[in-house]
């Protein structure tokens, strides 16, 4: 099963692998993403740590999308 991802930028939703790498071809660091048609660059940053509710269940950290550097 392959993980679809869109770019906010252009709109193009492609294979999620396909954003992991840089326009050379390199691999980006982790959490790091480059839309392989504009090339926006953008990171998932942790805004919040790991809850408990009042029922035991672990909630997720939230994530944040930030800006990031233009190639690598």
């Amino acid at each position: 099963m392959n993980v679809g991802i869109q770019c906010a930028m252009c709109g193009k939703t492609s294979d999620f692998d396909a954003f992991c790498f840089s326009t050379m071809g390199l691999p980006l660091p982790k959490f790091h993403y480059q839309c392989p048609s504009c090339n926006h660059a953008f990171q998932l940053v942790k805004t919040s740590q790991p809850t408990i509710n009042k029922h035991g269940q672990i909630l997720p950290p939230k994530l944040a999308v930030v800006g990031g550097q233009a190639s690598l």
